[in-house]
């Protein structure tokens, strides 16, 4: 007789896998390029070397691995110029998608992305690193259904996640600033979107991509001046 009380189902190996090493890679514990090897990473997790295949090209798909030839795979190393690069690539991307996508958003989209403004709100303390600020910018051009577009922000996504998770380390007080200036981004977005302004929602997303990208950079520059004159 089946059970009653519903039945937790555990995801795949490889995803567990996966789940682990983004969590290490995004928290620190696992540096930039840093390399990864199949059997050491097997061994750490008791998992077979193939559930490690699985889980590193889930990784390289994301951004934060990748694989050097005859070398292995390593952990993705940014430089400022590829932050900026990136930032380009999601504005232009990002306001391509929301053209296209703008004339068939919906009121049950707009209270999608303010439900997840407002569940970042209560339970994110860096929201612009949280999963729900990519699900809520995905609302805004996703209409159409799945597009390369869509497949390439999202590369752009996880390439620079490790640059944001050093900056909250080693900015505390600036990232909680950054914090509250994407969220009224967001929300400045929303209610353009809202309005049926496209014009408006698309300046507001090139405002708030390219003041991630100055805050992120100037991060970065600033770091790499340091540790050079420390040398």
């Amino acid at each position: 007789m089946a059970n009653k009380n519903t039945l937790l189902v555990r995801e795949p190996a490889h995803v567990q896998t996966a789940d682990r090493l983004r969590a290490e890679i995004l928290g620190g514990t696992t540096v930039p390029g840093a390399q990864l090897r199949q059997d050491e990473v097997s061994k750490k997790f008791g998992v077979s070397q193939a559930t490690v295949r699985e889980a590193f090209r889930s990784l390289e798909a994301e951004g934060l691995l990748t694989s050097v030839q005859n070398r292995g795979m390593f952990v993705r190393e940014i430089t400022v110029e590829q932050v900026a690069e990136v930032y380009v690539l999601r504005e232009f991307l990002e306001g391509m998608a929301l053209s296209k996508s703008f004339e068939r958003l919906k009121e049950k989209d707009f209270l999608k992305a303010q439900k997840l403004l407002e569940r970042s709100e209560r339970k994110e303390v860096y929201s612009f690193i949280g999963s729900s600020n990519r699900a809520f910018h995905e609302v805004f051009y996703s209409a159409g259904g799945p597009t390369l577009t869509i497949d390439l922000i999202g590369r752009c996504f996880g390439g620079i996640t490790p640059s944001w998770m050093r900056f909250i380390r080693e900015r505390p007080d600036r990232a909680a600033a950054y914090e509250k200036e994407s969220s009224q981004h967001h929300w400045d977005l929303l209610q353009a979107c809202r309005a049926g302004a496209l014009d408006d929602a698309t300046s507001v997303l090139s405002t708030h991509l390219r003041h991630a990208s100055t805050v992120l950079t100037e991060f970065m520059t600033d770091t790499q001046c340091n540790t050079s004159n420390r040398k």
